[in-house]
């Protein structure tokens, strides 16, 4: 009873970025669509000038549908920041209407990942819970040039866990190649990347993806294929370390892997981490994560020689994988165990909650 009462009181939160023009009015009209006409829904958008447009193009649009959508908008700045007490605002004025799903679109001048910071340290966090993070772009935005030179659209792209691609009726088959390659080798796989003309698509399976319970999936990595860790069945691991969500274990008789995922409350103290590497991790063959190492999160990638850590725009959970070698074929499974046991104890120091 009490659980079920627990998430009846959690609204779910899908967010939806994307740059100026990649479509993100006509995505919320498609979801708007297959919305349940029992369901309530409240939308939240930011626009950066006084004008609300969107908002009213919205309103427009529901005058022929369902009805059951309250809107609320915020103009004048973006909702990362000039704005931000605004957006709580406009957030409790929805969440005391009894929604069953807050949907929020950030202006395409804003950062998406300091508008989740704000959600998050708000003190209405304990009602919400952010579910699917889509960045809609077209292949004509997402190309090599832009994806060098701009921040945001990098950051947008790396925060989602769905990625849309729109307008691909107008794109030519080498822009949306150049698109899926730039998505492809990113750092944690994409759950999902959907091209489509969202002013004729299939809606359906979109509106599935945008109110699901995004379960992000544990993945391994990729790109030692001489291990054959891929092709080996993965199994949950006993973690010891604060507040982890999943772990899983792979073994193979040259390699075997472990990999933590951690709630997003979970802290790293670089210093330690580096000292934790450079100390004990001669068999390692890669290693790669998303940690919190203070207000901001990094990218972790490296070997058993060098650990590098770059700045990321990231705020789901923290990751940590690691391969290493099987020195001893012959080694049987309670060996590798105790070899995780130890490394677990070792990481135990580098980690602390930060809410």
């Amino acid at each position: 009873m009490s659980t079920t009462t627990s998430k009846v009181c959690l609204t779910p939160v899908t967010l939806i970025t994307g740059l100026l023009g990649s479509g993100k009015t006509t995505f919320i009209q498609t979801l708007l669509k297959q919305k349940p006409e029992e369901e309530c829904w409240g939308l939240l958008i930011n626009e950066f000038g006084e004008v609300g447009i969107d908002a009213a193009i919205q309103q427009a649009g529901l005058a022929k549908g369902n009805q059951n959508t309250i809107i609320e908008e915020v103009t004048g700045g973006c909702i990362c920041c000039s704005a931000h007490i605004g957006y709580e605002q406009a957030i409790h004025t929805l969440l005391s209407q009894h929604i069953d799903r807050l949907i929020i679109e950030p202006t395409g001048l804003g950062h998406p990942a300091k508008v989740i910071d704000i959600l998050k340290q708000s003190p209405l966090n304990k009602r919400l819970k952010l579910g699917a993070i889509f960045a809609i772009t077209t292949p004509k935005q997402l190309n090599q040039k832009n994806w060098r030179k701009s921040a945001l659209l990098r950051d947008l792209i790396t925060l989602a866990n769905q990625v849309v691609l729109n307008k691909i009726d107008q794109s030519s088959e080498n822009e949306i190649t150049i698109s899926q390659q730039i998505l492809a080798p990113l750092y944690p796989p994409k759950e999902g990347i959907i091209l489509c003309q969202l002013t004729n698509t299939n809606t359906l399976p979109i509106f599935t993806l945008a109110t699901q319970n995004i379960s992000r999936p544990f993945v391994f990595l990729e790109g030692l294929a001489e291990h054959q860790l891929s092709q080996q069945q993965s199994e949950p691991f006993p973690s010891q370390l604060l507040n982890v969500t999943q772990a899983f274990l792979q073994i193979t008789p040259r390699a075997f892997s472990i990999g933590w995922i951690f709630e997003p409350n979970i802290l790293f103290n670089r210093v330690k981490l580096k000292a934790w590497h450079a100390q004990c991790l001669a068999a390692l063959l890669r290693i790669k994560g998303l940690v919190k190492t203070g207000n901001e999160w990094q990218l972790i990638n490296g070997d058993a020689n060098q650990l590098n850590l770059t700045d990321i725009a990231w705020r789901i959970d923290s990751r940590l994988e690691c391969i290493f070698e099987n020195t001893n074929p012959d080694s049987d499974k309670q060996s590798i165990l105790a070899f995780i046991r130890l490394l677990e104890a070792q990481l135990k120091p580098i980690l602390s909650i930060r809410q």
